[in-house]
């Protein structure tokens, strides 16, 4: 169910006409006026949509072009004298050269940047998986280290919860026939007369 609220001036009724028709074409206008107003929006939020979509793409195909020439072009490297030292036929060829490279370039044993003259020298993907290894092992070592110290924190609490236990038992007994000795009481219990029942 719809619901309108339409407002209606009317300025001036000709003697011919009648006020329903007056009504009629008022209401007759103001729907077709938004009703327009609604397909008109439609149409520009669509308009736009379908702008910035072509914009985009040509942006998009515009950038692509630029990269593309530019990975293209030749490249030369030159020594510090200005000979030339390298030359890739792209930028592209020049990256993946420099990839290749990476991982079996020399580097310091100890630091992983360039070496120096009296430096240690290891290739970097040994220097990459002897940290990681040394790291995994690190961490291995002390979560082994933290374990066993908590199983030997616990076996070792055991271990003194029973000598106490036991040591409690040991002493009672031997207190307790110690004093029986001094007291005499074996020979007590032996001389005491027997209890009759009545």
């Amino acid at each position: 169910m719809a619901k309108f609220n339409i407002e209606v001036e009317i300025d001036w009724i000709d003697e011919e006409g009648s006020i329903d028709q007056i009504v009629k074409d008022a209401i007759e206008s103001q729907i077709v006026d938004k009703v327009a107003k609604d397909i008109a929006n439609d149409v520009k939020a669509e308009q736009a949509k379908k702008f910035h979509d072509q914009i985009e793409k040509a942006v998009n195909i515009m950038v692509n072009d630029t990269f593309e020439s530019l990975l293209s072009v030749q490249v030369v490297k030159y020594d510090d004298y200005g000979d030339v030292k390298q030359t890739f036929p792209s930028v592209r060829e020049m990256i993946k050269g420099k990839f290749d490279n990476y991982l079996s370039e020399m580097v310091d044993s100890k630091t992983g940047n360039r070496p120096e003259y009296s430096s240690q020298k290891v290739s970097r993907f040994d220097y990459i998986m002897g940290k990681s290894f040394a790291n995994e092992l690190d961490k291995k070592m002390k979560d082994l280290a933290s374990e066993t110290d908590k199983r030997v924190k616990a076996a070792v609490d055991e271990m003194y919860a029973k000598l106490q236990e036991t040591l409690e038992k040991s002493v009672k007994s031997e207190l307790g026939s110690r004093v029986a000795d001094l007291m005499g009481l074996e020979t007590l219990l032996l001389n005491a007369p027997e209890k009759k029942p009545k």
